[in-house]
This record gives structure tokens, sequence and C-alpha cells, in this order.
């Protein structure tokens, strides 16, 4: 990976990595025991359902960071 292209995506997952887990930190321990008994599988599948879309995000996003500077840098574009 070119060092510009590489540059580029850090801008991006310096900030994008602590929200990343700080959301994680706030997901695992908020809510899990709400006194009803409904934390059982029904919050299980909605926080792995968080957990994909979350994740899913971040790396769709570096994707196409990397992939549009690495286009924007090989047609000689500033």
């Amino acid at each position: 990976m070119r060092d510009e292209v590489f540059h580029h995506w850090m801008k991006f997952a310096i900030w994008a990595a602590p929200t990343i887990m700080v959301l994680t930190f706030l997901i695992l321990g908020g809510g899990s025991n709400n006194g009803l008994g409904l934390a059982g599988a029904i919050g299980g599948a909605f926080d792995a359902l968080l957990f994909i879309i979350l994740y899913s995000i971040f790396c769709g996003i570096s994707v196409w960071r990397i992939v549009s500077k690495y286009r924007q840098l090989k047609h000689g574009k500033k």
C-alpha cells in the first residue's frame, strides 16, 4: 500500500477505532439485565445485529477510503 493511501485511511481510523471500542463497551455493558428476563435470546441477537452493522460500516468505509485514494493517486489527481 502506498504511503499516501495509508495516511488517508489513518485519518479515518484514528477516530473511528476508538469510537467503535466505546460503542462495543456500551453495547456489551448496557441494558443486559433489565429485571424483566427479556435479555436472553432477543437481547443477544439484537447485540449481534448491532455488531454486524457497526463493524460492516467500519470495514466498508475503510475499503472505500483506501480504494478511492488509490484511484485518485493512480489517475494523478490531487
